[in-house]
């Protein structure tokens, strides 16, 4: 191997694996701040559990009593969009994905580039639409536009949604965002200061009015309180999420005596996704678990439904696949991580194989030359077409938005 290809491929692979190794040490520091807690055998909570109106899904990572919000399982499919207009925030709850200083920002309001967004996954169709944060009701006006714009792209075909914590609720605004195509809404309550307010506000004016909140182990109490309430007002339903920690304030983790589920592991290919750094709090499940059996010995009507971190997680694989299907072009394969794979063989070499590629019935449309001329990219089955004696080639695995996030240099 020439020089000239050692120091391109050397340039070419160090920020890559710089970015790769401060990944896994953002994840080592995350994990080492919190101690682990106890497992749990799940499989004996559902063999004990055997009822007609206790649905499992997703081999047991998705569990609803009575009913599921459509969204949810969209969620899960990958077939959804969720946006953000900002991550600022009224509130600030220590559980929060979202670091303190980034709830204090104003960025991401740009409507026309969310426009643009929307339209762009509109060519593919998306079942669910949601608006998140940060609180979306500060930017109200926003709120009503996005609605539209998804309504009138989609034809109203689209169920649309916002995750809200409720504080900003009033009967205009709910008339309002129901005007605008409003289909449902996710109303957070904060564990230990839980306001039904907000929700029998949101009942008489929108169709599908949800609870979504974390599970905290030691709310149990609370939490049973909560259903029954729920239960009495005829609301949709209830989402219980497993807890998380997402690697800051764990000082407050700490002091409530929280601990990372036992033997957690993200892979790299997790960590790409928006929770990667995120890790389950030991006991939440089984507080989940023992909610859900709580609801059906007291015939609870309203919908109860268990969201694990490994659904959202699925839910992301999935929504990657889409993508990669969506964006996939000739020279690309799709590999069992969702990302798109090429084979790329660099200079001065390329031109050269670019030659014998062409010559072997390669078309023009399965090789892509950089803007740099510096290295030629074309689907990996082709490189049975070539000497590998003779060129220096790897294989490079590209998010499908865009990116390159791996790269492995094939021997000779």
């Amino acid at each position: 191997m020439g020089t000239k290809i050692n120091r391109f491929i050397d340039e070419f692979t160090r920020d890559i694996i710089k970015w790769q190794k401060s990944i896994f040490e953002e994840k080592n520091r995350n994990i080492s701040k919190l101690g682990f807690g106890k497992s749990l055998n799940k499989k004996i909570f559902l063999n004990a559990s055997q009822n007609n109106n206790l649905h499992i899904r997703n081999e047991g990572r998705s569990i609803y009593l009575n009913k599921i919000s459509p969204s949810c399982i969209h969620c899960s499919e990958g077939s959804g969009l969720t946006i953000e207009l900002s991550k600022k925030c009224n509130r600030n709850c220590f559980f929060c994905f979202n670091k303190k200083s980034l709830r204090k920002s104003f960025r991401n309001t740009n409507l026309f580039s969310k426009k643009k967004l929307i339209e762009a996954n509109s060519n593919y169709f998306f079942e669910s639409f949601a608006i998140s944060g940060g609180e979306p009701l500060l930017h109200y006006e926003k709120v009503i536009k996005c609605i539209k714009i998804v309504k009138q792209i989609t034809k109203g075909k689209t169920i649309v949604r916002i995750y809200t914590n409720g504080d900003l609720i009033t009967a205009n605004k709910l008339k309002n965002l129901k005007a605008a195509g409003l289909d449902e809404i996710r109303i957070g309550l904060k564990p230990g200061a839980i306001k039904l307010k907000p929700l029998k506000l949101a009942s008489n004016y929108i169709k599908r009015v949800l609870v979504e909140m974390p599970v905290l182990p030691d709310k149990r109490g609370e939490m049973e309180n909560l259903i029954v309430e729920l239960d009495k007002m005829n609301i949709f339903g209830i989402n219980l999420l497993e807890f998380l920690y997402c690697g800051h304030n764990a000082y407050m983790y700490k002091r409530k005596k929280y601990y990372i589920k036992p033997k957690w592991e993200n892979n790299f290919f997790d960590v790409l996704d928006a929770d990667g750094n995120c890790y389950p709090v030991a006991k939440s499940e089984e507080t989940c678990l023992y909610l859900l059996r709580y609801a059906l010995d007291k015939k609870i009507k309203i919908g109860v439904h268990y969201c694990s971190f490994e659904n959202k997680r699925l839910g992301y694989i999935n929504c990657r696949f889409h993508n990669a299907q969506k964006l996939k072009l000739q020279y690309h394969d799709i590999n069992k991580d969702g990302l798109l794979e090429s084979l790329i063989i660099f200079e001065p070499q390329w031109l050269n194989a670019y030659v014998e590629l062409k010559r072997n019935g390669v078309i023009d449309s399965q090789i892509a030359v950089s803007s740099r001329k510096t290295y030629i990219l074309t689907h990996p089955e082709n490189k049975k077409l070539l000497d590998h004696k003779k060129y220096t080639m790897g294989l490079v695995q590209i998010l499908p938005y865009g990116g390159i996030v791996n790269f492995k240099l094939l021997k000779h």
